[in-house]
């Protein structure tokens, strides 16, 4: 992530977040109202996850992906109020002013595919109004990627995660099932820790948890999906869960961001609510 971004903080009101420490809980959430509800079809859970976020971008920052940037669009980059046109875009692919782009694939896709895809996208639709950055578990080329400059080759960390949320980004995790056969993807929308030392800082064994979107349950009906999930420090420090489909045990391999340009008009240098200051890792 470019290095002007980390100085810049959002207001609780321009972010649409919602942060607050309260008897031990410290809790920071993104306005999920603002993301998209698209329900994952076949095995389309990444172009899915990814178009919800995608509504979030512009209906958060609405003078940066406005007009011909705005980024709900369909295959033929035809502007749309209907994100599941998005998703299919993105599994599918999708016409532009310079040729065809080959999207995800409608059956899966890998880490690598996603982040090509979901650069391309925002770039042809709003050129040089997004920062990309991601911890990609075990993408050791992922610098060389276009606008993968500033990603990591390692877990997700809290600390990633957590400034992220503070910074109003958009996130997408690649999950995996702790067998090792199968992945999905979500969207975090929040996160919570029970601070019993009351630094404002998470540290194990301090409980943690999680809020996100899932695409395969995006409305929440399902009696099953039950959140915020615990989360667990596992193998090499990476977070593990229950996952509600199918009760086994997950683990965060990856995240993926998108922040907007900063302009003057809609950030601001102040701290979010409950004196809680997130501040971008050094690298």
């Amino acid at each position: 992530m470019n290095t002007m971004h980390r100085a810049f903080l959002l207001t609780v009101a321009l972010a649409g977040v919602s942060a607050h420490a309260t008897a031990g809980l410290v809790k920071f959430e993104l306005d999920i109202s603002k993301f998209g509800k698209v329900k994952n079809v076949g095995n389309q859970c990444g172009p899915t996850s990814t178009a919800n976020s995608f509504a979030f971008l512009q209906n958060t920052y609405t003078e940066v992906y406005t007009g011909d940037n705005r980024i709900i669009r369909d295959k033929d980059g035809a502007i749309t109020d209907d994100a599941a046109k998005t998703r299919d875009a993105l599994a599918q692919g999708w016409g532009d002013k310079t040729g065809g782009r080959a999207g995800m694939g409608v059956d899966g896709t890998s880490v690598k595919k996603w982040w090509a895809s979901k650069v391309a996208w925002l770039e042809d639709w709003a050129p040089g109004k997004t920062y990309f950055d991601g911890q990609l578990y075990n993408e050791k080329d992922a610098k060389n990627w276009t606008k993968g400059g500033g990603v990591e080759d390692c877990y997700p960390t809290f600390q990633f995660l957590w400034d992220a949320l503070n910074h109003g980004a958009d996130i997408e995790l690649n999950v995996i099932d702790v067998p090792f056969k199968k992945a999905h993807a979500l969207t975090l929308v929040g996160m919570s820790f029970e601070d019993t030392n009351n630094d404002k800082k998470w540290a194990a064994p301090e409980k943690l948890y999680m809020k996100f979107i899932d695409p395969n349950d995006p409305e929440q009906k399902n009696k099953d999906n039950i959140q915020p999930v615990q989360l667990s420090v596992g193998t090499d420090g990476r977070f593990e869960f229950k996952w509600w489909q199918d009760q086994g045990q997950w683990y965060v391999d990856s995240a993926l961001t998108e922040t907007p340009v900063p302009s003057p008009a809609s950030w601001l240098l102040v701290s979010v609510a409950a004196g809680i200051t997130a501040y971008r890792r050094r690298r």
